[in-house]
């Protein structure tokens, strides 16, 4: 190493060891709350970022899975039983279960035609 850059590590370390003599700007016990209040929004927000991430990963998996399904021209996603009779889905439906008892349809709105969407 050159003596200019040992020069300016000693210079760094002299005003990081002034700067720590300092006295706190803010009592010990106010700074603890607050940040235990950051803490605890920075869980909050993530946990939701969280959910929103899931949502969306699953509606991208259900909609391109209907997607490949339909261009290979196999059957959509299987339907509803009501009793034990399977009830008709339009093309453009997907349903998916969260429980037994919670069905969840996406309607896709078909492309236009002479717009060259999917």
């Amino acid at each position: 190493m050159s003596d200019e850059h040992d020069e300016k590590l000693d210079r760094f370390d002299e005003e990081y060891r002034r700067w720590g003599r300092r006295p706190a700007s803010i009592p010990v016990g106010a700074a603890t709350t607050r940040i235990r209040a950051r803490i605890v929004a920075h869980r909050r927000v993530r946990r939701a970022a969280t959910g929103l991430a899931w949502a969306a990963a699953v509606a991208v998996a259900v909609v391109g899975s209907w997607l490949v399904d339909t261009r290979r021209g196999a059957a959509p996603t299987p339907s509803p039983r009501v009793g034990h009779e399977a009830v008709a889905l339009p093309d453009n439906v997907v349903l998916w279960w969260l429980d037994p008892e919670t069905p969840v349809y996406f309607v896709i709105r078909p492309a236009e035609p002479g717009q060259g969407g999917r």
